[in-house]
């Protein structure tokens, strides 16, 4: 993936390591959501909708923060590179989702979709921090 605005260029996959610029990123340590920021994008109407809102109150409210960037893919990068500890969205599309998804499990995170209310959540960081953000979409 490459992010014209910075200039970085990320490739990595479930047995690619991560690198970023040609450099490996470090690995993923085990992390608490907790204790780091949640990334993320969603649309002020979807909390309209409880079925939405609620699952995101949830897990929201067990981050230390939350970040909003606009893109699935590079908020993902982020991630990868240890930015962000978590990242999840609803019904995001396969072209935004996977190319992100593939960078955070070559730097040794986690990834999961879990379906809640009948909305698809996808989620990806470190681990711990991961299983925790299921969780509490789950409730």
């Amino acid at each position: 993936m490459h992010r014209p605005a910075t200039g970085d260029t990320f490739v990595g996959g479930s047995e690619v390591p991560t690198r970023r610029n040609g450099v490996p990123v470090a690995r993923l340590a085990p992390g608490d959501l907790a204790a780091g920021s949640l990334a993320t994008y969603l649309h002020p109407p979807f909390f309209d909708d409880p079925d939405l809102a609620d699952p995101f109150h949830r897990v929201s409210r067990g981050a230390a923060t939350i970040r909003m960037l606009g893109s699935g893919s590079v908020d993902l990068a982020s991630v990868a590179c240890g930015v962000h500890s978590v990242w999840c969205q609803h019904s995001c599309p396969e072209w935004d989702w996977l190319p992100g998804r593939a960078l955070v499990e070559g730097a040794g995170g986690l990834c999961a979709t879990v379906e809640v209310n009948g909305y698809d959540w996808f989620v990806a960081g470190r681990p711990g921090a991961v299983e925790h953000a299921v969780a509490l979409l789950r409730g």
